[in-house]
């Protein structure tokens, strides 16, 4: 992440920066893409970037940490999906997913920021930490209005069904986007992800119980 005094910039003097470095890595890539491109783009000195970021790695992290902070859902552009019954919180899960995914269509750079982070080993993992982060307090509130809907299982530890949930989006969106872009479907995706959700969450019966015992 960026050194605290870029953190202390108003937005409008981070924009030109961050704007720069969006355009190179989504177009280029993590490996391939100039330092110098993105200084000479944004009107800005070496010395100026490496006084707010460590390194090139960690421009790249700040730009995919920004791209994701405004994409990823949270409590006033995607409420968390309560419903009275299983079918309707599955449904309300859908449509936000659904949301989501229509928002990551509608951003072709970050779409390929994140095919790139996806296939570049330096900084896959922290990207992957930092997104987790980000959307923990809407998956911790949404399994437990599942779970008060009756939705999801109460059997197992909160957080381990949260990191059950992260594990499942992360292979879907994985497979989603490594595929060519031509024959990418969203809906296709939300549609498997909340599937995977629904088998792996769904409450034991006793007859459940009792037919696997048996």
């Amino acid at each position: 992440m960026p050194l605290p005094r870029f953190e202390c910039l108003p937005r409008e003097r981070r924009r030109p920066l961050l704007e720069a470095a969006l355009d190179e890595f989504s177009a280029r890539g993590f490996a391939d893409a100039s330092l110098n491109r993105i200084i000479q783009t944004a009107g800005t000195s070496k010395g100026s970037l490496y006084y707010y970021f460590e390194d090139k790695n960690d421009l790249y992290l700040t730009v995919l940490h920004e791209q994701l902070r405004d994409l990823l859902p949270d409590h006033d552009s995607v409420p968390i999906p309560v419903a009275a019954d299983t079918n309707a919180f599955w449904a309300a899960v859908e449509k936000q997913a659904s949301l989501f995914a229509q928002r990551l269509l509608a951003s072709p750079r970050l779409v390929a920021l994140i095919r790139d982070a996806l296939a570049t080993s330096s900084p896959r993992d922290e990207a992957s930490r930092a997104t987790e982060q980000m959307l923990l307090p809407w998956w911790e509130d949404t399994i437990a209005a599942g779970q008060t809907a009756g939705a999801i299982r109460t059997d197992l530890p909160r957080d381990l069904l949260i990191a059950v949930a992260m594990r499942i989006g992360q292979a879907v969106d994985t497979w989603l986007l490594t595929q060519p872009p031509e024959t990418m479907n969203l809906d296709a995706g939300v549609r498997e992800f909340v599937a995977f959700l629904r088998r792996a969450f769904r409450p034991e019966t006793y007859a459940d119980v009792a037919s696997a015992s048996g």
